[in-house]
């Protein structure tokens, strides 16, 4: 299956065996979290709450992306400390993180105060088990069901509080029949309570707005963005319209050095923006946990907070992609350059080669990790500062399957 999808065997098992994180230079792991008795009680009055838009749910600023933890403990004592907005979604380890979800659910017999974020893809697509094949509209609603079935079955639950359709990049897919068909279903039938999308597409931010039952967006944000002001104002303006809005990659992907990221920061800048009603980072370990949900008592910058955001460079330093797309076509050998810097950020960002390895099942034949080889120089340029070029390079060395 491995040589089926582009890359070595020899690199399958790197990505399986978590050697990636020697070869993408980077310190340490993230294995399964140790539990830690130790974490703080916050005064429930002390964290800073928002409403999702015209949902009415209400919760504490900070959630968790679970989509990179595999210890239970992690997400209970996320719960005792005060987070009670959790994201999954069935494409994270083909469904074992919502398995992990439904575990957490049911040792704290606390559903009825915790709100569940799911997703669901395009039936219809490369990898993550979709389909190549075209579907008809009666298809795609059948496959949608059944895929968020399949979700409920592996949480445990009868009913998620947002789902989400997920990674939705035109408006096309936004506005495809069968998927809103199944959508509308499910909201009736009482298995949603509330529906959304997910996009890293920032141009799709107004027609999502436009959509009235639309209830959630989640989208990317995060410091590396403060220059892109037509999005910020898109932004504010579906808040403004009734979406609650949920941002996700508000650390930037995790590519600063320990000691040189400082995650509150980031996490800060993102949520004083008012419209931004949530954030969802991950993490996996109690330390992690006590860092990010810092942010949701108090918003205020530290002075080592300051400095750091004010830092020169910081943007390019933090090497965030945020898939506009501008490079595809600087590359002769026609390579997905965003999908595979995305890869590069779950592997040597997120230390989730998992997702490492769907990313790349999921880009289309030929351009792919074999294609990006026998340049003499990579001519590709992100227009907003990515060291492209040095991500493909360590992605390449991660894979083990190119000559240098």
């Amino acid at each position: 299956m491995a040589e089926k999808r582009g890359y070595s065997r020899r690199a399958f098992l790197l990505l399986s065996a978590g050697g990636v994180l020697t070869a993408c230079g980077r310190p340490g792991g993230t294995g399964p979290s140790a539990a830690d008795d130790t974490l703080p009680t916050i005064p429930p009055e002390k964290i800073i709450r928002r409403t999702l838009g015209r949902t009415g749910l209400v919760v504490p600023i900070v959630g968790m992306g679970v989509m990179n933890t595999r210890d239970v403990e992690l997400l209970v004592q996320s719960y005792r400390l005060g987070v009670r907005l959790f994201d999954t979604a069935p494409a994270y380890g083909d469904g074992d993180n919502e398995r992990l979800v439904g575990r957490f659910l049911a040792q704290t017999g606390a559903r009825e105060r915790i709100v569940v974020q799911s997703k669901v893809l395009h039936p219809v697509g490369i990898g993550f088990g979709r389909t190549s094949e075209p579907l008809s509209r009666e298809q795609v609603r059948a496959a949608v069901m059944e895929k968020v079935d399949g979700s409920l079955r592996r949480l445990g639950t009868g009913y998620v509080d947002i789902l989400l359709y997920h990674a939705v990049d035109s408006r096309g897919r936004l506005r495809d029949p069968g998927v809103r068909d199944a959508l509308r279903e499910l909201k009736v039938a009482g298995k949603v309570r509330c529906l959304g999308v997910s996009t890293h597409n920032a141009r799709l931010v107004n027609d999502i707005a436009a959509e009235d039952d639309l209830d959630i967006l989640m989208v990317q944000l995060n410091v590396t963005m403060a220059d892109d002001a037509r999005y910020l104002a898109d932004l504010e303006r579906a808040a403004a319209a009734g979406k609650g809005v949920i941002v996700m990659k508000t650390q930037g992907g995790n590519r600063l050095a320990p000691g040189i990221m400082n995650h509150r920061a980031a996490l800060k800048w993102a949520l004083r923006h008012e419209w931004a009603a949530a954030a969802v980072p991950g993490f996996t370990t109690a330390a992690q946990l006590r860092e990010n949900f810092g942010a949701a008592q108090d918003l205020e910058y530290t002075p080592a907070e300051r400095e750091f955001l004010a830092r020169r460079g910081l943007a390019a330093d933090m090497g965030f992609c945020r898939l506009c797309r501008q490079c595809r076509g600087d590359c002769p050998r026609g390579v997905d350059v965003p999908a595979l810097v995305r890869a590069h950020m779950y592997a040597c960002g997120y230390a989730n080669p998992g997702l490492a390895r769907d990313t790349l099942a999921a880009v289309a034949p030929g351009a792919g990790p074999a294609a990006c080889a026998g340049c003499a120089a990579c001519v590709v340029r992100c227009r907003h500062g990515v060291d492209i070029p040095a991500d493909l390079a360590r992605l390449r060395t991660a894979l083990l399957m190119l000559p240098w």
